[in-house]
């Protein structure tokens, strides 16, 4: 006779709990604010004063309101770019302030 065995991996366990205490989506905004400078390069990050992630749409702080304007012609592309940085749809809007 076989026992079944109740035994979970750290990670199974650890993904169980992300799950349960519904921490996905913070980890996933964390995870988005810690890529930035990457995603848009240090001359960018360099005028960004605050990201916010609320509902899928990224809140933008900036220094500057030229560059405010300029990245707003290009919000499609920098949400594409962050999408595929995550292989999935997390960002579905972009404001800059």
């Amino acid at each position: 006779m076989i026992k079944k065995s109740n035994e979970q991996s750290l990670g199974e366990i650890i993904n169980n709990v992300i799950k349960e205490l519904r921490w996905s989506d913070k980890i996933n905004q964390q995870k988005i604010i810690a890529s930035w400078e990457k995603i848009m390069g240090s001359c960018i990050t360099t005028y960004t004063k605050k990201i916010v992630i609320n509902n899928d749409v990224l809140i933008v702080y900036l220094k500057s309101a030229p560059l405010r304007e300029e990245l707003n012609y290009a919000k499609t592309k920098i949400i594409d770019n962050i999408n595929k940085e995550f292989d999935s749809v997390v960002i579905k809007d972009i404001v800059f302030k």
